[in-house]
């Protein structure tokens, strides 16, 4: 309390002082404590120096080195954010502001501190501070590309450590931060001289090894990347990363068996990866070890639910298997549960999973019937499930639509090929298209559209075909929020629902799912932000733009 008093003792003088003393006896004032808070910073005492120059602050909140020593010594007590706010303090009041070149090394320490907490922009701040006291240190460049690097900035950061590389040629960290930056924007060529660079002056460090082999084989250059993986493994020989990436430049390079063994090696350091699985289990594809394969997907998959190339080659072979063992499953009937076992059966059957398969694109996602004229169905799902990443369809993908049922052992799910009919441009925001099977089972009936008024906290569920889950899982959850053009989902989604309806409580679909992320974001209104996230999102498009759509394309009335 003595504290307390003295603080409104001081404030109660500092008022009187400004109503009664000249302007001039007020800069007396605030130099005689600024020197007097510098005398205490140098002998370390810190908190009479920090209340020396918030005395100061009061008496002139203009001056720039108050704000800026204020903020020498809150880093010296810990108070990094503070002593951020007062260093921002001292450069929104004078840009141009100059201290000792010497006090770049404390900027830079702060900068460190925000980074390992994760306050990237804060960070990036204190190191360009660095600079601005001090242009000809190589090590606030080098910490500032970095950080930038980590945020995905590659062209800025380019630009910083090429001077970090200019003011010390002989740091290895710079070259290689360069090569990051560089590889961030695809610039493999440039990458690869970087990392080139960073290797003669370090040719123990096998991260460079790792990275410079991966730039060479985006160019191509496999023999050489083959090469620089050896190189790396000869200096740290139980190096399981390194033998997985010799693995998949070999597997490039068409050998097959070699890969195997570099994967192999890979596996028995490490048999915790699920991409060493993963990429054993695609050589094996190649090398045309269909049963292996199933067992090395089984294994990643294990480890990596969440990996939908590896559970589309699993599910394909695990298919291809079963017809070359008994081709009569072909034309065997469809195993469908009861309603009584399944009250969800009918919503399941017209809801379908949709692969697209070409040499370049292998994928898959999820679709409903939305129309039935006699044997022909209507199948709306997402543009991008049935596009290539450029948003754009090829007459050479071959497209399936596959039914719900519940085959036994060495039994398989009825598919049929299916025709693109329609797809939104590239350039709409309405992220839809359609698809046309023939011969459509006798008892799959359309979805329903809903016809109950949408809002947040509405119970929904979504129903597709999730890469971290089995087919036509059940997900339930809310609306957290709804426009005109969007309704965020709040519950867990992932790759493989999009296209998926989102049906309400009497199974009417209210919406398509559109995309899928962890963290649903903030409502346009001011709600507090910790009250608007939820965990799980999914966004979809409501029913009424997807029905105007769908009714110009003439799918439906």
């Amino acid at each position: 309390m003595k504290f307390k008093r003295h603080r409104v003792s001081k404030v109660i003088l500092i008022g009187l002082l400004v109503i009664s003393l000249p302007f001039g006896i007020f800069y007396l004032i605030s130099t005689v404590y600024l020197m007097q808070g510098d005398r205490w910073l140098a002998e370390g005492q810190i908190e009479e120096a920090i209340n020396a120059y918030e005395t100061v602050v009061s008496f002139n909140g203009s001056s720039a080195r108050a704000y800026f020593k204020m903020g020498l010594g809150l880093q010296q007590q810990k108070a990094y954010s503070r002593a951020a706010a007062a260093y921002d303090r001292a450069w929104a009041i004078d840009p141009n502001f100059r201290a000792d070149a010497h006090y770049s090394a404390d900027l830079i320490a702060l900068g460190d501190i925000l980074i390992k907490k994760g306050n990237y922009p804060a960070g990036i701040t204190a190191y360009q501070k660095a600079i601005d006291l001090d242009q000809f240190a190589p090590e606030a460049y080098l910490k500032l590309g970095q950080a930038l690097n980590r945020e995905k900035r590659p062209t800025e950061a380019v630009t910083v450590l090429t001077k970090a590389v200019d003011l010390n040629y002989h740091s290895a960290p710079a070259y290689f931060a360069l090569g990051e930056a560089y590889r961030g924007q695809s610039l493999w060529f440039q990458a690869s001289k970087a990392y080139e660079k960073a290797l003669e002056i370090n040719g123990k460090d096998v991260k460079i090894h790792e990275q410079l082999g991966r730039v060479l084989k985006e160019q191509g250059q496999l023999d050489s990347a083959i090469e620089i993986y050896s190189q790396g493994l000869a200096i740290d020989p139980d190096n399981a990363q390194l033998y997985n990436l010799k693995g998949e430049a070999l597997l490039a390079n068409n050998e097959v068996k070699k890969a195997l063994i570099a994967y192999e090696r890979a596996r028995q350091i490490n048999p915790k990866d699920a991409s060493i699985y993963k990429n054993i289990c695609f050589a094996q594809l190649k090398d045309r070890q269909f049963r292996e394969v199933v067992k090395s997907c089984e294994k990643s998959l294990k480890l990596d639910p969440s990996s939908p190339d590896v559970r589309f080659v699993l599910e394909e072979v695990k298919r291809g298997l079963a017809v070359r063992d008994n081709p009569k499953v072909l034309t065997m009937g469809e195993v469908i549960p009861s309603s009584f076992n399944d009250p969800l059966i009918d919503v399941k059957r017209a809801i379908v999973k949709i692969l697209v398969m070409s040499d370049g694109n292998n994928s898959f996602g999820t679709g409903w019937l939305v129309r039935r004229e006699g044997s022909k169905g209507y199948i709306v799902t997402n543009r991008h499930v049935i596009t290539n990443s450029e948003n754009k369809t090829n007459p050479k993908y071959r497209v399936y639509a596959e039914f719900y049922s519940t085959p036994g052992p060495g039994g398989i799910r009825k598919r049929l090929r299916a025709k693109i009919l329609h797809a939104t441009e590239a350039d709409d925001w309405l992220d839809l298209g359609v698809i046309e099977v023939d011969k459509l089972p006798a008892d799959i009936k359309p979805l329903s559209f809903s016809s109950l008024p949408v809002g947040p906290a509405m119970p929904v569920k979504v129903i597709g075909n999730p890469a971290n889950q089995p087919n036509w899982s059940l997900v339930k959850g809310e609306v957290n929020q709804n426009t005109d053009k969007e309704i965020m989902l709040a519950m867990m989604m992932v790759s493989g629902h999009s296209g998926s309806p989102v049906l309400d409580s009497r199974n009417g679909v209210i919406g398509v799912v559109s995309r899928a992320g962890l963290f649903c974001g903030p409502p346009p209104a001011p709600e507090p932000l910790e009250v608007s996230l939820k965990l799980g999102c999914g966004v979809a498009i409501p029913l009424a733009p997807v029905k105007d759509r769908l009714k110009s394309w003439g799918v439906i009335k």
